[in-house]
């Protein structure tokens, strides 16, 4: 055989037996790698908190045939909301009056059914509508909490109406963070109990991801995000996944 064939012959063999030997040992390390035993676990974290931020909007509104009379009456009735507000102790800074909102409906053609009434005037002439709303944004929850259980009022035509408070926690991170820490911890607590006495211990994290994060009513756990309730508990869930070597 021609010494140049020869020579490449035996580096193919000596390439293909290198090839063969480090395909095994990557195999193997493989095969260890998927067979090592791993533990996935749950831990959770909860804690009581208070809202510390109160919202709730009214509404003024007045409907008739004289426009400028019954905008009067609307300013009037929305300057003395507004006084009320402050008079029980919320900032002026944390009410916003918004814009007015203005309708105007003609008479309903002859023959109109009464379903479609709401589209046009109540009588013979034009009138008028006129709506505007007052959102109150403050810390001063325990207030909002008095004023949402105050009738609502309707006076010279206008009617004062209100929405249901809702409640909330403004600064939710570092709770989150205190939360996460003791989640951690408590999962690590329990993947060190379910291989207490098996000759096992615990070893490398290899794999964290939060799960839920609520903000519920005491009342109610099943929400989510409550809104209702001025006192709740906040509930975080996170799962590790450890590697088990032996001890």
């Amino acid at each position: 055989m021609n010494p140049s064939r020869l020579g490449f012959f035996l580096l193919g063999i000596t390439l293909a037996f290198g090839f063969i030997v480090g395909a095994d040992r990557i195999g193997k390390a493989i095969a260890y790698r998927r067979t090592s035993p791993e533990l996935t676990v749950r831990g959770v974290a909860t804690q009581p908190a208070k809202a510390d931020v109160a919202t709730m909007v009214y509404g003024v509104s007045w409907r008739g045939e004289n426009y400028a009379a019954g905008r009067t009456q609307l300013e009037q009735r929305r300057d003395v909301l507004v006084a009320k507000l402050q008079s029980a102790g919320i900032p002026l800074a944390d009410i916003q009056v918004r814009a007015q909102d203005f309708n105007r409906y003609l008479p309903a053609p002859v023959g109109t059914k009464p379903e479609n009434m709401g589209r046009f005037a109540r009588g013979t002439v034009p009138d008028f509508a006129i709506e505007q709303q007052i959102a109150v944004r403050t810390s001063k929850v325990d207030t909002i909490a008095k004023l949402a259980l105050e009738p609502v009022e309707f006076v010279d035509d206008v009617i004062v109406s209100r929405s249901a408070p809702a409640y909330r926690i403004a600064q939710l991170d570092e709770a989150k963070r205190e939360l996460l820490e003791s989640a951690t911890k408590d999962a690590r607590r329990r993947a060190d109990v379910l291989v207490a006495g098996s000759g096992s211990k615990v070893g490398s994290l290899l794999e964290a991801s939060q799960g839920m994060f609520e903000v519920t009513s005491p009342d109610n756990p099943e929400s989510d995000f409550d809104t209702t309730s001025i006192n709740k508990v906040i509930r975080v869930v996170v799962t590790l996944r450890f590697e088990i070597t032996k001890e």
